[in-house]
């Protein structure tokens, strides 16, 4: 096919529904798989795939509760998600009150109907995402977590770019796209910690290595509200 593929992420933990589906699209799609949802988070986050389908029933985090997550993070709040579910008790109506959706189908399904949903998801034209206001602010904060090999750090930095959700930060350390770290402001008396992911990296590997985090939950005493 001519031009670029679009591409769809497949977020659900039973492997051979992941195949029928991968098989099904991959003639019109570059399709990627996840059987776990911070997996699923993180090839979002590094792919910005056209579409998502997401499974409600996955390990550890809920779809819901993933959906909800992409559509928070500024950098995939505009991707189109279609819900897949086994249980007909989890309704549309349910689900799109918890999070917005482009579209919900039950197990088992028209393959036709599911190829109809997402070849309209992908096929929305996307304009650019609404930038946040941010304010250049000397923020002294404290990150801790767990790099790229697996080791755990906690150290202090200086944030000069603030918004209301995130921050951006240098640092020498190596994280992973779509992990997650503590932070929390190292002035005033509160110290109770926010947690955020790693929504992107500027330069990596270079002295000007530069990060964007955006936060899950806020410190109680974040400069933006």
């Amino acid at each position: 096919m001519p031009g670029r593929h679009k591409t769809i992420l497949i977020v659900d933990d039973d492997d051979s529904f992941r195949t029928v589906l991968r098989l099904a699209l991959q003639d019109e799609y570059e399709v990627l798989e996840a059987a776990h949802p911070r997996e699923g988070l993180a090839l979002a986050l590094q792919r910005n795939p056209d579409c998502i389908l997401v499974d409600l029933e996955l390990p550890g985090v809920s779809g819901v509760e993933l959906c909800t997550i992409l559509s928070d993070l500024n950098a995939t709040s505009l991707i189109p998600i279609i819900v897949i579910t086994g249980h007909p008790a989890a309704r549309l109506e349910e689900i799109s009150q918890a999070v917005r959706i482009a579209g919900y189908m039950e197990k088992p399904f028209d393959m036709a109907e599911l190829k109809v949903r997402v070849a309209a998801a992908a096929g929305t034209r996307r304009g650019d995402r609404r930038r946040e206001g941010r304010v250049r602010l000397p923020i002294p904060l404290r990150i801790a977590g767990t790099d790229n090999n697996g080791a755990s750090f906690d150290t202090e930095l200086v944030t000069h770019d603030v918004s209301s959700h995130g921050f951006s930060s240098s640092t020498a350390l190596s994280l992973p796209i779509g992990s997650s770290i503590q932070a929390w402001m190292t002035t005033g008396k509160q110290t109770a910690r926010g947690e955020a992911l790693v929504v992107r990296v500027e330069r990596p590997g270079t002295a000007a290595q530069r990060y964007g985090f955006q936060f899950i939950s806020k410190p109680v005493n974040w400069i933006l509200r």
